[in-house]
């Protein structure tokens, strides 16, 4: 009976503190772990599903409309040239150890997004051109020189730090576990490599607001890490977790056949929305003198077989690639068409470029043997890419494949360890964040996001238009110019891209409508579920 007591009482005492229940919790399948939990350092799916979470912004996009909406800031303008950016903050607001947020930690984030510090410089490339931040009569005014027409959607991922939090330790290297933030979650436990949990701040200051009306409903996210989606999958299947992004497409095609999804048990979320999906393929290292030539990079890219490999292995739910728009969007330039398999043609390239067979039907320039190595970070990844390395093989390129894990891949390619690289990255709905790629000011900088090492005259001239453009339909245009221009210089062989989000979902939860929006991510859908325990409560 003792023992008993205790328990009954460890129960009170943790749902006092946000300690979940059992059924009042997600646990949420990742298949790999980021190198930071802090979106700011880690910048990718998984850091930007915990650090929204636990950090807020100071203005949220409504996820049916893009518009921007209050956050820490309950007010905010912008002058009609879009060079001055006006803000106040909500007195209400206030981070998860009861200090309030502040125009001093307003600051102190500014600060950091513009220090020298290489692991803050790809995230910090999207405020790039703001150039100062002030505080006047209790507003916060940041400022460009030239305009920046969707620069307030920038501020929905301005996630403000805690001064007092951060400035105990150093940026890059003490808040890579955990941090405190604002927003509706705080860190219980991180078993790092494993699993990052979170529990609801029962003293979260924006729990009343109406735009976080049937959000965050659940007590408790948990994010479990299984970089083998194979077992990722026997994960779900175990109610090891309760929700999965598929990666793999004859996983979603044959897998789920099992009886725990013929019985509902287990349900598939198929997510056709708005969305711009990832944009992915081969990227070359053109800081390599392999690459340098553009008639190789577009021998190589002829000879990758996507029609083949997405019949094969991801059973049609894909469609080709063909730059750095979604094929679906308007900003894809309508000439910008799926580049064919063509050994022939690649041939004939690789002629003009001054490659020869030699004795043992290999291809070489000056001596030196047509090799390279693949790098990939997605086991799974290496099948098709034993086919493209077999296609490549017939015409006498020499290619190896390397399979190492997430953290490793993510600092070899951010170092630019690589000659060639497995790749992939989200696409910004607004097409805002293009320099951070393809500007030539990155190419000698793996860390600023040109990981290609990509340097191309007439794209800088016309990213600097873009900065400058303040109409709809001449950034349309100017988008799509650069879509065409960039896949015209083959910095990558581009592959393919979904259709639409895979989710699968233990039938334990309950949402409104189809539960996503226009605009909702694979990483964020589930903050606006509930369990079915609760809402029969």
């Amino acid at each position: 009976m003792k023992g008993l007591l205790f328990l009954f009482l460890g129960v009170l005492v943790s749902s006092a503190y946000g300690a979940a229940p059992y059924e009042s919790r997600i646990r949420v399948g990742f298949a790999g772990y980021p190198i930071s939990n802090l979106y700011y350092l880690g910048f990718d799916d998984y850091s930007e599903a915990v650090t929204s979470l636990v950090l807020e912004p100071l203005v949220r996009l409504n996820l049916d409309s893009l518009e921007p909406e209050p956050s820490l800031a309950n007010w905010f303008s912008v002058n009609r040239d879009h060079t001055q950016f006006e803000f106040t903050l909500d007195p209400k607001a206030k981070f998860s150890d009861d200090s309030p947020v502040t125009s001093e930690d307003v600051l102190f984030t500014w600060n950091i997004l513009k220090s020298s510090a290489n692991q803050v410089q790809a995230y910090a490339s999207l405020f790039m051109d703001l150039t100062d931040c002030q505080i006047s009569q209790g507003k916060i005014i940041f400022s460009s020189k030239r305009p920046v027409p969707l620069g307030m959607t920038l501020f929905s991922q301005f996630y403000v730090l805690s001064k007092k939090h951060f400035s105990a330790g150093t940026f890059t290297k003490d808040f890579n576990e955990r941090f405190i933030g604002s927003g509706p979650y705080v860190f219980d436990s991180v078993k790092w490599g494993h699993s990052i949990s979170l529990n609801k701040n029962p003293r979260y200051w924006g729990h009343h607001s109406p735009l976080n009306n049937r959000k965050y409903l659940l007590n408790r996210i948990e994010f479990h890490t299984q970089s083998d989606p194979s077992l990722l999958f026997q994960m779900l299947i175990k109610h090891e977790i309760d929700y999965l992004y598929f990666l793999s497409a004859k996983s979603w095609a044959a897998d789920t056949h099992h009886p725990l999804f013929q019985k509902g048990a287990i349900r598939k979320l198929e997510v056709a929305n708005r969305l711009s999906y990832g944009m992915a393929g081969i990227a070359w290292n053109m800081r390599k003198p392999l690459f340098q030539d553009r008639r190789v990079r577009k021998a190589l890219a002829l000879l990758f077989n996507r029609k083949r490999l997405i019949h094969d292995f991801f059973y049609d739910q894909y469609q080709p690639t063909t730059g750095i728009a979604y094929f679906g969007s308007e900003y894809h330039h309508p000439d910008n068409l799926p580049l064919p398999y063509d050994p022939q043609q690649a041939l004939k390239l690789l002629t003009e470029a001054g490659w020869t067979f030699n004795s043992q039907k290999v291809l070489e320039h000056n001596g030196q043997a047509f090799s390279f190595e693949i790098l990939t970070g997605n086991p799974p990844a290496a099948k098709y890419l034993a086919l493209y390395q077999e296609d490549l093989r017939k015409l006498g390129i020499r290619v190896s494949i390397r399979v190492v894990d997430w953290g490793t891949y993510l600092k070899l390619r951010n170092q630019g360890q690589f000659e060639a690289l497995d790749f992939s990255r989200n696409r910004d709905e607004f097409m805002t964040d293009l320099d951070m790629t393809w500007n030539s000011k990155g190419s000698l900088v793996p860390e600023s996001g040109n990981i290609t090492g990509f340097s191309n005259s007439k794209v800088d001239e016309i990213l600097a238009a873009l900065h400058q453009a303040s109409s709809p339909l001449e950034r349309r245009n100017l988008v799509q110019k650069l879509d065409k221009l960039i896949a015209d210089d083959f910095p990558m062989a581009f592959s393919w891209e979904p259709r639409f989000q895979r989710i699968a979902f233990w039938n334990e939860y309950t949402f409104n409508g189809r539960g996503y929006h226009h605009y909702s991510k694979w990483n964020q859908i589930f903050n606006e579920w509930q369990s079915t325990a609760q809402k029969s409560q």
